[in-house]
């Protein structure tokens, strides 16, 4: 089997998954090291956002034109698990960070402080947020598998000392240690469906080992492969309830009766 040689970088846009310097109405998170090099990835775009899906960057833009585009895209995504992700790429420093709510880069890590693990890719030296993969960041996973599994648990990392600079050096080397295992990993995979509806948005089910998904993202709902794909789409993707309007004034979704003076000349 060959592999698949890429280089991990930050995505273009989060995706998923992305800026990983938020402000404080999000959380602040360092690259996916497991993701696929965009450049290198067809899930780029508009075509990155029908996986996950989201809306396009445009009010009325079209995710596809045809069913084909959709399962184009996903059997590219889905093949990739099915051969060793080769990272070129090594730690370069370590980092304890506290949480500072004055900080629009740091306000919003889960845990009070946080371990920075920064990577060099083709003998990169520089450090900052966009090559650095954060320990301590969110509640319930802190990093991902590109299998769309959870690698590593909120729940491992017990947190670091701002006032020791070797404090994070222990933790980040045994999350790289589990992303190089990780990434050697290959898996079954298959895409099960995947359909351009009338609005132009692809809907798309796809098997990762015992798991089912209705998108490429994390932290998504894992559904019973025994389910049917209509009716995991039909969980994924519920459909609006009709406007209980009738009036041309709404409030949340609920008419508001508009009542005018007979006497008015508005």
């Amino acid at each position: 089997m060959s592999c698949l040689l890429l280089r991990a970088r930050p995505w273009l846009a989060f995706s998923l998954l992305a800026a990983h310097a938020l402000a404080c109405a999000t959380q602040a998170e360092g690259p996916s090291i497991t993701e696929p090099d965009p450049e290198l990835d067809p899930q780029v775009d508009e075509d990155i956002t029908a996986m996950h899906g989201g809306e396009t960057g445009s009010m009325g833009a079209r995710e596809c034109a045809a069913s084909s585009s959709c399962l184009e895209v996903a059997e590219a995504r889905v093949d990739g698990l099915r051969e060793p992700l080769v990272l070129n790429r090594e730690i370069i420093g370590t980092e304890c960070l506290a949480r500072d709510e004055n900080s629009s880069d740091n306000c919003c890590f889960h845990m009070p402080a946080v371990c920075l693990c920064y990577y060099g890719w083709d003998g990169d030296q520089t450090r900052d947020r966009g090559n650095a993969m954060i320990l301590g960041n969110r509640a319930d996973c802190d990093e991902y598998g590109r299998d769309q599994s959870c690698l590593v648990p909120a729940s491992d990392f017990a947190g670091c000392d701002v006032e020791d600079a070797s404090s994070c050096d222990a933790p980040c080397a045994e999350l790289d240690a589990k992303v190089v295992a990780h990434s050697a990993q290959t898996f079954d995979a298959e895409v099960r469906s995947a359909t351009c509806t009338d609005r132009g948005e692809c809907r798309v089910v796809h098997r990762i080992e015992d798991r089912c998904y209705a998108s490429f993202g994390y932290a998504v709902t894992v559904y019973d492969c025994a389910l049917s794909d209509q009716e995991i789409l039909a969980d994924a993707y519920p459909e609006a309830p009709p406007s209980s309007c009738i009036a041309d004034v709404c409030d949340g979704g609920a008419a508001v009766a508009v009542t005018l003076d007979a006497g008015s000349s508005d």
